[in-house]
Parts: structure tokens; C-alpha cells; sequence
């Protein structure tokens, strides 16, 4: 175990579970994701099932970075059980074409 994480664990991570229980109390949903170290992440989150679609792409990224496969497969899953419009979305309704 690094300094880096020995102190996220120690320091950082309690905070913000202190910060998430407060939020829940209070009925806010909270995602927070902490990188100590390269490509090494924290994540402390709070949500709930009326916990709307932004926190809850927030959390899914968080969840999924570096895989941009996995983050969009996940959102696609999210929007098709909640029934959220995705038409508007190149990535999410239909293939696309790039300049390369």
C-alpha cells in the first residue's frame, strides 16, 4: 500500500463517508470519486432509485473509467429501464460515422 492510499484510506475516505451519511439523512444523493494515484480511484456514493439521470451518470463513469464501453452499455441499461429518451443521442440510438 502507497502513502497515497494509506492516506485516502485513513483520511480522505472518512470524510466523505461522514459527508455521504449526512447526505442521506437529508435525503441528497451524493457521488464523490477521488484519484490518489494514477488510474487508482476512491469512490464513496449515496443514491437512491429517485436519484435522477445526471447523479446517476456521474456514478456510472465513476464506476466505469477508464471503459467507455462499459460507461455507455451501463447508461444505455440505466435510460432503457427508466424509460429515458435517448433519441437525441448519436451514440446511444444509432451507429455514426467520425472524420477518423
Amino acid at each position: 500500500m502507497s502513502n497515497k492510499d494509506s492516506f485516502y484510506d485513513k483520511e480522505i475516505a472518512p470524510l466523505l463517508l461522514e459527508a455521504a451519511e449526512k447526505c442521506r439523512d437529508n435525503d441528497i444523493y451524493i457521488v464523490c470519486a477521488v484519484e490518489y494515484e494514477e488510474d487508482k480511484i476512491g469512490r464513496t456514493q449515496i443514491l437512491q432509485e429517485n436519484a435522477g439521470l445526471a447523479i446517476n451518470m456521474i456514478y456510472m463513469c465513476a464506476a466505469t473509467a477508464p471503459n467507455f464501453d462499459s460507461y455507455t452499455i451501463s447508461l444505455k441499461k440505466y435510460c432503457n429501464k427508466n424509460k429515458v429518451d435517448t433519441g437525441g443521442s448519436i451514440f446511444l440510438s444509432k451507429s455514426f460515422e467520425t472524420d477518423g
